[in-house]
């Protein structure tokens, strides 16, 4: 009998995390023999499909992509009609390859990175710095994982911890300037179906736009809203 385990597409499988470490530079794919293993060819089989399926999912040209794989400690080598599953949800670059062909299954780790262009800090910068433009270089970095869809860090922004050199410079360590501060006054907006009412309030958070935070009006009632520019904050009908 066979049995065959699924894997939820939405987790990174737990043992992707343990002992496979961080991987070495290489070229843009690498194959790792165990001690009981040798070079295995069913790569050539498998990698075009599974770097094709990657970079259509993260939306990137495969041949940006690299990819490196677990050891294989199996004779079998599939053919072009093995079925190949990518599995997982691709966190940090973390996925399982599981390959099906007749009575032939085999499960392969894998983790992928591309190389793409990245905002570092010139030189280090301390908390609560803003930031310049001279704060900011450009430099090509292999990521694990895939690209990170929030949008770069703008000069302005604020320094949330110390960054030394050569760092990214992205959130956490860095986010938009805050809109409202924890106790000063801001302008509560209460948008409605057909209404829209202004009042006087107080924060009782410090965030930047776009993040949810307490206030209390002038009346003392405490609602939640979310800053929507610099001392401004919008509470939704549905509070």
């Amino acid at each position: 009998m066979i049995t065959v385990l699924v894997l939820a597409l939405t987790l990174t499988p737990p043992e992707l995390a343990e002992g496979l470490g961080e991987p070495a530079p290489s070229a843009d794919s690498r194959h790792r023999a165990g001690p009981d293993s040798v070079e295995w060819g069913g790569f050539a089989v498998v990698e075009p499909r599974v770097r094709a399926e990657i970079a259509d999912r993260w939306d990137i040209p495969a041949e940006d992509l690299r990819l490196d794989w677990g050891a294989v400690r199996q004779d079998w080598e599939p053919t072009r009609d093995a079925s190949v599953v990518l599995q997982g949800s691709g966190r940090n670059g973390y996925w399982i390859v599981r390959l099906h062909e007749g009575d032939q299954q085999l499960a392969i780790r894998l983790r992928a990175a591309s190389t793409r262009l990245v905002m570092v800090a010139a030189r280090p910068l301390e908390r609560g710095a803003t930031l310049r433009r001279e704060d900011v270089a450009w430099e090509h970095q292999e990521v694990w994982g895939p690209p990170d869809a929030r949008a770069p860090a703008e000069p302005g922004w604020t320094v949330r911890r110390r960054v030394r050199a050569g760092e990214t410079l992205s959130p956490p360590r860095v986010t938009p300037p805050d809109a409202v501060e924890s106790g000063a006054p801001v302008t509560v907006e209460w948008v409605g179906d057909a209404v829209a009412i202004t009042l006087p309030g107080k924060a009782l958070g410090t965030v930047p736009v776009g993040e949810p935070v307490y206030v209390r009006t002038d009346t003392g009632e405490r609602l939640r809203g979310t800053a929507v520019a610099p001392g401004r904050v919008r509470v939704s009908s549905n509070r």
